[in-house]
């Protein structure tokens, strides 16, 4: 499981600037107002460092597999429903329990299978590694027996 550098430097600046944005504030609103020593303000700043990184670790630890969440990860693979179509202007749909994979390197969604509700099974092994999926988005894909469809993913996960 890992983050991709685009995302990993995205969060460090995010991580930077809260830090930055709430010193600041601090610093406008209490440190100026009261004398207070700067033993006192480093230890305030290493606080509130300890505190947003606990935030991102934690946040990583619990949404890191939900789909579209700041702090998802690449390099796990879970169940999420997938919308599929017969053809790409169908409204009629089936909604199937479908297993995802987010890939480490490229960090795009495949899709490795999916599960009709009366038991059956679409496998996408030969052709899904070609395919990324897209959040919310028409994607046309060929199952492994070479029949079309059009997949929406959605970032609800199957249960």
């Amino acid at each position: 499981m890992g983050i991709r550098l685009e995302d990993d430097f995205m969060r460090f600046i995010i991580f930077v600037l809260a830090i930055f944005i709430t010193y600041s504030i601090l610093n406008h609103f209490i440190f100026k107002k009261k004398q207070i020593n700067s033993t006192i303000k480093t230890w305030i700043v290493v606080f509130i460092l300890l505190v947003f990184l606990g935030i991102d670790s934690l946040g990583t630890k619990i949404y890191g597999h939900q789909i579209g969440n700041y702090f998802e990860t690449t390099g796990y693979t879970a169940d999420y429903y997938v919308n599929f179509y017969n053809n790409e202007n169908n409204t009629k749909n089936y909604k199937l329990k479908s297993s995802i994979t987010r890939d480490e390197e490229t960090g795009v969604y495949i899709l490795l299978s999916a599960n009709w509700r009366n038991g059956g099974k679409l496998t996408f092994e030969n052709n899904g590694y070609d395919t990324p999926l897209i959040l919310n988005q028409k994607v046309e894909i060929y199952d492994d027996n070479d029949k079309r469809w059009f997949v929406e993913l959605t970032n609800v996960k199957a249960k």
